[in-house]
């Protein structure tokens, strides 16, 4: 399945939910991880020893003041932190290796800094101080500050100079922000002069993706950045009032309303959905292949004008059936599955068959699920081989041991996957014998 996670990749998802839930515990990551809590408290102690982490009684909270937030000045970064969190994760998807890109200097963009790691080859255009300085300090990524006029508030760069500097750029998608937005006036700034510098960013960006939580929603600002039909995207949070994410809809915007552990991605075609489906990811961290299933069904779910309701089953069984409830409880049409304990199979499925939803499983079958997956056999064989291959032709076929690493809570395909490796690493170097493996 590739949900083996090596210690430093482990590691890395513990700090990634810990931007995402400020205080995470020692029993729920063991459970996430499928690890003891030895290990887990281990993996704390050396991410306090690299100042990443506070270890409190009972697991870890982020260290004061946050590594995210620096020197920034401004009072309102802290406003909403939490759900500006979980847009900026989201919102950071939209980006690809290689793009060239546009963060605005609000807080809320700002936050998607630490994601913007998974990536490479990325140049970033800011006209914000501290996100220049912290996707220079954090990121191998280019930089480009915009020049111009320091704002009062000394976070941003500001005026017509800046925006002639961008005259011969082309980027992939401008990141920004406001202190409003509504239907009639668009997304609007408290500023003249940092509206007029992001008018710039937008016109040079194929497209425009705002990120704005549910406090600005209805509000409008001095002055106006953007019309609502510039907009290809919007991200905000769940508290968004219903009906003016009903507006936006209707005026063809892609809304995705990001909770605390669910998103919903809405197709904007100016008419109710035809189907919702529901998905429920395997982890939304730390493995690249169960992003890019969900990166997937995004699009597939935006070209046909499906209703896509999103959840993390966040590598834990428990978890799998709370996201049950939920799919269930959002009345979606179908669900596609995907999670890695076998032993909540004939719980997940019991549920989805009361309440008569039918069951696309991923990866894993599930007994009454239609299964979409790979020959696990034939995969690892090819796996073991390549890597036998490797071995003969790097290291003349020696080695001293052939460490198999499972995941028993995934059932027997996974263990099929396991057995073809050690075949088709066999049939490369010959036989191991079971004291070197």
């Amino acid at each position: 399945m590739g949900t083996e996670l090596t210690t430093f990749e482990r590691r890395q998802h513990i700090l990634r939910l810990l931007q995402e839930r400020t205080v995470v515990k020692v029993t729920q990551l063991a459970e996430i991880f499928g690890v003891s809590e030895g290990t887990v408290r281990n993996d704390l102690a050396a991410l306090e020893e690299e100042n990443k982490l506070k270890r409190v009684r009972g697991g870890a909270t982020v260290v004061e003041p946050s590594p995210l937030l620096g020197t920034a000045r401004l009072s309102r970064t802290f406003v909403n932190v939490e759900a500006k969190r979980r847009i900026a994760r989201w919102a950071a998807d939209m980006i690809e290796d290689g793009d060239a890109i546009a963060l605005d200097a609000s807080s809320t963009v700002l936050q998607m800094v630490p994601y913007l790691n998974q990536y490479r080859r990325l140049t970033v255009v800011t006209n914000g101080l501290e996100t220049a300085r912290l996707v220079a300090e954090t990121t191998p990524h280019t930089v480009i500050l915009i020049g111009g006029v320091v704002g009062a508030n000394a976070n941003s760069i500001t005026g017509l100079l800046g925006a002639s500097m961008l005259a011969d750029l082309h980027l992939r998608t401008a990141f920004v922000s406001g202190q409003g937005l509504t239907i009639e006036a668009g997304l609007t700034e408290r500023d003249l002069a940092e509206a007029e510098l992001k008018q710039a960013l937008v016109a040079k960006a194929t497209q425009v993706v705002a990120l704005v939580d549910s406090s600005k929603l209805g509000r409008v600002g001095f002055a106006p950045c953007l019309r609502v039909n510039q907009l290809s995207n919007l991200y905000t949070d769940s508290k968004a009032p219903p009906e003016i994410i009903q507006e936006l809809r209707q005026a063809h915007v892609t809304v995705t309303v990001c909770g605390e552990r669910t998103v919903t991605s809405y197709r904007i075609d100016g008419r109710q959905p035809a189907y919702r489906i529901g998905f429920a990811n395997l982890t939304e961290t730390g493995i690249p292949f169960a992003i890019d299933v969900r990166r997937g069904l995004e699009r597939a779910a935006a070209a046909r004008g499906v209703q896509l309701v999103l959840a993390d089953n966040q590598l834990s069984g428990e978890q799998a059936l709370r996201v049950v409830d939920y799919l269930i409880e959002k009345q979606v049409d179908l669900v596609i599955e995907y999670q890695i304990d076998a032993a909540m199979n004939s719980l997940i499925m019991d549920k989805f068959m009361r309440a008569k939803i039918p069951v696309i499983a991923v990866d894993i079958p599930m007994v009454g699920a239609t299964f979409f997956g790979a020959d696990n056999y034939r995969a690892g064989y090819m796996a073991g081989e390549a890597l036998g291959k490797w071995i003969r032709d790097n290291w003349d076929g020696q080695f001293d041991w052939l460490i198999i690493l499972e995941e028993q809570r995934a059932g027997e395909l996974p263990a099929a996957r396991i057995t073809g490796q050690i075949e088709g690493f066999q049939d490369v170097v010959g036989p191991v014998p079971e004291d070197r493996r």
